[in-house]
């Protein structure tokens, strides 16, 4: 019997003030509902708006690539100051990574 785990998405999030501040949000929610999330949030300090979004299998590993490879990059409360246009390059490469299985 094969178990299935939940179709988790990764959301590239960037902030509504700051063009260069993007943040990352993994959910089972559709696009549709996310956003619905999203946008009843009122405080303008804190309202992002949705620029990408990809499906993975498993996305608190390709999250934590992402982490690795933007840390340089990274600000305060899981912000990353970093164009979008290289937010999506990271995302899709972790993403779209082939897993390597040791076994002995």
């Amino acid at each position: 019997m094969e178990i299935e785990l939940p179709d988790n998405k990764i959301y590239l999030l960037k902030h509504k003030l700051f063009s260069d501040v993007v943040k990352l949000s993994v959910s089972h929610q559709n696009k549709h509902e996310f956003i619905n999330a999203l946008s009843s949030n009122s405080s303008p300090l804190t309202q992002f708006e949705l620029v990408f979004k990809i499906r993975c299998e498993n996305a608190p590993s390709v999250i934590e690539n992402i982490e690795h490879s933007l840390k340089s990059q990274l600000t305060y409360g899981g912000l990353y100051q970093v164009s979008t246009k290289k937010a999506i390059q990271v995302l899709r490469r972790e993403a779209n990574r082939i897993p390597i299985v040791h076994t002995e």
